[in-house]
C-alpha cells in the first residue's frame, strides 16, 4: 500500500509539475505580437521591455539580437554590448550576434577584438553578407590599406550588388591619381 502511494504521489507531481513548467516556459504569441507592434511604432523602450521578458522564459539567438539592436537605437551601447555577451555565452556559433558584436567594437575603436569576430564568422561562414566589407572598415582604421582593399575586393566578389563596398573601392581608386 505505501508502495502505491509513493506512485500516486510522484504520479500527481509529474502531472502538476510537468503542465506548470511547460505554461511557465511558453511565450504567447501575443506578447511577440506586442513587442513587434510597439517596435514598429517606435516604442523601442515598451519593445525592449518585452523581448527581455521573452528571454528570461525562452531565450533564443533572435531575441539577444532585436534586445541589443534596441539598445543601440537607443543609444545605450553599454547595454547592448551586455546583451551581445549574453547572447554570445549562449549561442556562441551565431553569425549575427558575432558580426553585431563585432561591429560594435569596431564603433567604439576596439579593432583587435572587432577583427578577432569578424575572423571567426568567416571560418563559420564566409559567405556572410558584409563580413568582408566589416572587416576591410577595421582594416582601414587600423592603416592597413592594403589589407583593406583585399577586402574590400572580396566583399564585391561574395556581394556584387554591395553599393557601399565599390564605393570603397572607388575611394582607394581615387586616392591612387
Amino acid at each position: 500500500m505505501i508502495r502505491n502511494d509513493k506512485v500516486l504521489t510522484v504520479f500527481l507531481l509529474v502531472g502538476t509539475i510537468i503542465p506548470a513548467m511547460v505554461m511557465l516556459t511558453k511565450v504567447f504569441p501575443s506578447d511577440v505580437e506586442k513587442a513587434e507592434k510597439f517596435f514598429a511604432e517606435g516604442n523601442l523602450k515598451e519593445a525592449v521591455k518585452c523581448w527581455e521578458e521573452q528571454e528570461r522564459v525562452r531565450p533564443s539567438s533572435d531575441l539577444y539580437e532585436k534586445i541589443s539592436s534596441c539598445y543601440l537605437l537607443l543609444g545605450d551601447k553599454k547595454q547592448a554590448r551586455v546583451w551581445l555577451e549574453k547572447g554570445l555565452m549562449n549561442f556562441a556559433r551565431c553569425g549575427n550576434l558575432m558580426f553585431n558584436m563585432a561591429l560594435l567594437d569596431y564603433t567604439e575603436q576596439r579593432y583587435e577584438s572587432a577583427l578577432a569576430l569578424v575572423d571567426k564568422l568567416v571560418k563559420e561562414n564566409p559567405y556572410f553578407p558584409e563580413v568582408y566589407y566589416l572587416r576591410g572598415c577595421i582594416l582601414q582604421a587600423q592603416g592597413k590599406e592594403e589589407e583593406a582593399r583585399k577586402q574590400f575586393v572580396e566583399e564585391v566578389n561574395h556581394n556584387p550588388g554591395s553599393r557601399r563596398t565599390w564605393q570603397k573601392l572607388k575611394e582607394f581608386k581615387n586616392e591612387k591619381k
